[in-house]
């Protein structure tokens, strides 16, 4: 069988995953777990495999026509038996409830009549039993029905655990306000050392603070010093500076406590198992009394995006033009499987997973959010008792 062309071996491969697809899931479930399996390159005794080439998008291809745009799910898994051969594994998912009957969409008739049994119809159902592939009979049919209305009935046993914890945050009032009275001291030692500097420059001062020069300002020799003449520069009010500048770091305190909470976040991590395949699952996950952000890489922070006191560096070009900065972490890609709301008026997160598939005995993780909780100095006691106890739901 070569799978890499068209023809007879797609035509049996494409027969096997449809009469896989249209079985009954407790039949399927009492072996391999529901999956059907479809081993190309082995038999009895020996494997001497297929040569190697064959890439899943190239047989997905051929395969589309028979099985159609909404046709079952298969993967295509390999063993390597030689440096150039290897045995391929055709892995039809289990069915379940709520599926429809599963129609070839496309005619194959083998030149060989000694292949007949390959054959496919346009239209027709094919069931596979314990040792062949064939058309349905109608009252396989009549099941093939049934199973597609019972996804409303059935029982779904599913494991999800949460790893990680929420970032609590109780005060950050007085981080800000430290750190606005450490920068405001700064501007006032560096005012002071600038009047310093002004009182030595200006012509009192000059002979003043050295005597050596003092002859500067001796008549007969004053036309050889070029002494400036400048008007005494008027002293700036400087607490009146600082107060405008709190004004500004006050407005960005916000925005940078936000990339503080992002930078210091650890994601937490949903984990979902369930030994019954599920097909495009929607899981809600609720937590109340929070809200949730994306975490950021700390390797990539940027001291003006968490301390307000520190302006934003100027992006300028060779020539002096001014350069617009762009952010390159917006043009991350977003995870499709994940989303979630913050539900303000609620002061709830609402998580929302929407896998393509979950599959028995195999883990389905999630991450790339982190809750957290925001509280006031006075509720500080009674909402971190709460979080310890509802932190592991």
């Amino acid at each position: 069988m070569d799978p890499s062309k068209k023809g007879l071996g797609i035509a049996k491969i494409a027969k096997f995953v449809l009469g896989m697809a249209n079985r009954l899931p407790e039949a399927a479930s009492r072996y391999f777990k529901g999956y059907g399996v479809m081993i190309i390159g082995a038999e009895k005794g020996r494997s001497p495999g297929i040569p190697k080439g064959v890439e899943p998008h190239e047989l997905s291809d051929l395969l589309r026509p028979y099985l159609g745009q909404n046709g079952p799910h298969w993967d295509l898994a390999r063993l390597p038996v030689s440096e150039d051969r290897e045995v391929l594994f055709i892995l039809v998912d289990p069915p379940s409830g709520g599926q429809p009957p599963y129609p070839c969409c496309k005619d194959y008739q083998p030149a060989d009549k000694g292949d007949s049994k390959a054959g496919l119809v346009d239209g027709d159902i094919y069931v596979r039993d314990k040792s062949q592939t064939r058309k349905a009979k109608s009252h396989e049919v009549t099941a093939l029905v049934k199973r597609a209305t019972a996804a409303g009935v059935t029982d779904v046993d599913v494991e999800l655990t949460i790893d990680g914890t929420a970032l609590f945050i109780r005060d950050t009032t007085s981080a800000m306000q430290r750190m606005f009275a450490t920068k405001a001291e700064e501007i006032r030692d560096k005012e002071r050392r600038e009047v310093q500097a002004r009182d030595a420059a200006s012509p009192e001062g000059f002979g003043r603070n050295n005597p050596a020069n003092t002859f500067k300002s001796m008549p007969i020799l004053a036309h050889l010093w070029d002494i400036p003449n400048e008007t005494p520069t008027q002293p700036r009010d400087i607490e009146e500076v600082i107060r405008r500048q709190k004004a500004v770091w006050r407005s960005r305190w916000p925005d940078c406590l936000e990339k503080i909470y992002a930078f210091g976040a650890t994601p937490v991590v949903v984990r979902v198992v369930t030994p019954t395949y599920l097909k495009s699952p929607e899981i809600v996950l609720t937590i109340h009394n929070a809200r949730a952000l994306v975490p950021e890489d700390i390797e990539e922070v940027k001291y003006h995006e968490i301390f307000p006191v520190i302006d934003k560096p100027a992006q300028s070009g060779p020539w002096g033009q001014v350069i617009p900065a762009i952010d390159y972490r917006a043009y991350r890609l977003a995870n499709p499987e994940t989303d979630w709301t913050n539900e303000e008026s609620a002061r709830t997160v609402r998580l929302t997973l929407t896998p393509d598939a979950l599959r028995p005995a195999r883990d389905c993780t999630f991450n790339g959010v982190t809750p957290i909780q925001e509280v006031t100095n006075e509720h500080a006691g009674r909402v971190g008792t709460a979080a310890g106890r509802d932190g592991g739901r």
